[in-house]
Formats: C-alpha cells, sequence, structure tokens
C-alpha cells in the first residue's frame, strides 16, 4: 500500500491583479458557503462592497514591501518537506506528501497529479484548519475530492481518508499553550485574545461542531497556562452581524474589556499558516484598534504567530496521519 498525504491549504493570490484578489477572496470568505441564507441586500452588499474592500487591503498585504506571498509559499514547502521525513520513520509505509493550495500554486491539480504518477493507493485528505470551519474547511475537502476525481478520470481511483479537524489532536493545544506563553507572565491585569473566524447564521444554527470546539480549546489552554477564564476572550472576527450566536462583533466587544489591562496576547488557532483571514484581519487590525480606540495608554499587544512549519506542528500532523492509516 502507498500513502499519498494532501495537505490542502488556502494559498496566495498568483498576482495583484483584481481577478486573482476577487479569487482569493472568494475562497477565504467561504464564497457561496459564506453568502448561504444570506438576504438579497446582503449578498449584493458581500459581492459589491466586502470582497472588492477586502481585495485592496489584501492586495498590500500580500503584494506589498513584506514579501508576505513568497514566505507563505516557503513555510508551506518547508512543512510538506519535514512533515514526510517524520513519517518515514513513524509509519513505516511508503508516504508521498504534498501541498495543494486552493488558490494559487502548487494547485489542488497538481497535487493530485503527483498523487497520481505515484500510484498512491490511499490518500489522505487534510486541510491545515485546525478547528472544523464549514466556510473553508468543508469546501476544501469537496474541492480536493472533485480534483482527484477528475484528475484520475477513471483509471486512478484512490481510496479517500478525511480529516476534517485536529484541534482536539493530543499536543496541538500544548503547543498553542508554549507558544502563547513564551515571554509572558499572565496576571490580573493580562489577557488572553483567541481571534477566531465567524460562520453565517445558517452555518451556526445547522452544525454547532464550531462552536464546541472553540469552547473546548479556550478551556484547555485555560488549564494548560494556567489563567482564569475570565482573563481569556474570544473575539469573532466577521463581516455580519451574526450576534444570534456569536455576540457583537469583535471590535465592539473589546472597549470595556481592555480597560486597566496592561497586555494583551492574542492567537488565531483557527490557521496554520499566515493567512490573510487569520494574521492580517484578526492580528494586525486588533492593535491598530487599540491605538485608535483605547483611552490613555492601550495595552501592548503581542499576536503569537502561526505555527508555520514548527517541528512541533509537524509532530501533531505526523500523529493525525499516523492515526489514520491505523484505522484504515
Amino acid at each position: 500500500m502507498k500513502c499519498g498525504v494532501m495537505l490542502i491549504n488556502t494559498g496566495v493570490p498568483e498576482n495583484d491583479s483584481a481577478e486573482a484578489l476577487r479569487s482569493y477572496t472568494e475562497i477565504v470568505l467561504g464564497g457561496n458557503l459564506y453568502t448561504e441564507g444570506l438576504g438579497i441586500m446582503q449578498r449584493q452588499m458581500f459581492r459589491r462592497i466586502t470582497i472588492p474592500a477586502k481585495a485592496r487591503a489584501w492586495r498590500r498585504y500580500f503584494h506589498g514591501d513584506g514579501g508576505v506571498a513568497s514566505s507563505y509559499l516557503a513555510l508551506a514547502e518547508s512543512l510538506q518537506s519535514k512533515l514526510a521525513a517524520k513519517l518515514v520513520s513513524a509509519t513505516r509505509t511508503p508516504c508521498v506528501v504534498v501541498t495543494a493550495m486552493r488558490c494559487g500554486t502548487p494547485s489542488l491539480e497538481d497535487a493530485a497529479g503527483q498523487l497520481a504518477e505515484e500510484g498512491c493507493d490511499i490518500v489522505l485528505l487534510l486541510p491545515l484548519y485546525p478547528l472544523r470551519f464549514p466556510p473553508m474547511t468543508m469546501a476544501a475537502l469537496e474541492e480536493a475530492r472533485a480534483t482527484i476525481e477528475r484528475v484520475g478520470a477513471g483509471a486512478w481511483e484512490p481510496r479517500l481518508v478525511e480529516i476534517d479537524s485536529f484541534c482536539k489532536t493530543p499536543g496541538f493545544a500544548q503547543v498553542l499553550a508554549q507558544r502563547i506563553e513564551r515571554d509572558w507572565e499572565p496576571r490580573n491585569v493580562s489577557r488572553l485574545l483567541i481571534l477566531m473566524p465567524s460562520e453565517p447564521r445558517a452555518l451556526a444554527q445547522a452544525d454547532t461542531v464550531y462552536e464546541e470546539q472553540i469552547e473546548w480549546l479556550t478551556q484547555r489552554l485555560c488549564q494548560l497556562l494556567k489563567i482564569s477564564p475570565g482573563l481569556v476572550h474570544v473575539a469573532f472576527v466577521c463581516d455580519y452581524d451574526n450576534a444570534h450566536w456569536l455576540g457583537p462583533f469583535a471590535e465592539k466587544t473589546l472597549m470595556g474589556w481592555v480597560a486597566g489591562v496592561r497586555d494583551v496576547k492574542a492567537i488565531c488557532p483557527a490557521f496554520c499558516m499566515p493567512d490573510a483571514l487569520g494574521s492580517y484581519d484578526a492580528g494586525s487590525r486588533m492593535e491598530e484598534f487599540f491605538r485608535a480606540n483605547v483611552m490613555g495608554k492601550p495595552p501592548s499587544y503581542d499576536f503569537v504567530a502561526p505555527l508555520g512549519d514548527s517541528d512541533e506542528l509537524v509532530d501533531v500532523l505526523c500523529d493525525v496521519v499516523t492515526k489514520a492509516l491505523r484505522r484504515g
């Protein structure tokens, strides 16, 4: 048996053209899943206002002076290489690890083609979104399945194993806790800010797994960091009023929350790589918000970088893959 592991990630826009950025925005914001159930006016606002506004900001983020696009791809390649090496000794099974980007290269088609050429009998589909977040996770799995079927064209039909989340995998919460507590001594004037993308109301009502995973992870981090739940806040960064279950927008909930606070550690555990929704919207924007809106001296702010190609993340993913292979 030859195993293939497809690491599915968002990717980055190929260039800063309007078309490339619109395609990326559709992907990262969930496309049809995100607009499902919205009224006509809200759908029009999403298409005509939200997407262009995001595209303008992300053009600077990806293709400005920071080199985000190239560093993102370098991290993905390094993670792929490290995981492949780790699996050789862990599984004692021939494993081929490929990176598949939903936007940009290497594309899903490139990845599926490589696995087909290698003759993989089983393919593990592993989106690099630790929590099962339907607008991204389920859409990524659906695209991967369709791509493999199209590339195989009936001549290659591997058995597919889908891994839709790994936040509860032993070690993941510990890795996050270790990252958070670096150079940090939490006290009653400290706060931990957990930044998450939100779901539209229709999805939130139909599937409570995402909410349950967030609650579990929050409680686990409190235990590992030995901090009171009162020092932790989960803020949902979104483009819609999801007050039905999420409460107000992240910015509105933070105004009173940071009063008298000296330092804030923030982390976005929904992403392994520096996706714009995690690092740009949920990370950098919060620091700008504090500086602009907090009366007096704003708290010091430290956004914990995504796990990227860290050895700790490699260990977690290796555990996820080996357990899936045993079950298979």
